[in-house]
């Protein structure tokens, strides 16, 4: 999975965790949350799946949490409740939308 990863987030220019996220440099939306401003980033998540004859590559919809302060770990508790709020706009045509916008 890290070599998929690599590949297809370098080939685009995007920033990757070299095992199964790739995110946007753009910021979509910023939260200050204990004196601290959290930027997220859409995000694809990529798994693989198999039926017992064909494997598949599967993009999820995702996110990445970067924080101004550059060495901070960012708790569970903070990336969820970034998450509640970011995919509550994404339902089921902006699902697709989302998956499309990540083709091009």
């Amino acid at each position: 999975m890290s070599s998929i990863t690599d590949l297809l987030g370098t080939k685009r220019d995007l920033s990757h965790d070299k095992r199964k996220l790739i995110w946007k440099s753009e910021t979509v939306s910023q939260r200050r949350i204990n004196d601290v401003v959290y930027q997220t980033h859409e995000a694809i998540r990529l798994a693989i799946s198999t039926d017992g004859n064909k494997h598949y590559l599967s993009f999820m919809p995702d996110f990445k949490v970067t924080s101004e302060k550059t060495d901070e770990i960012i708790s569970k508790t903070i990336k969820q409740e970034i998450g509640l709020s970011y995919f509550a706009k994404i339902f089921n045509n902006k699902f697709n939308d989302y998956l499309k916008n990540w083709r091009t």
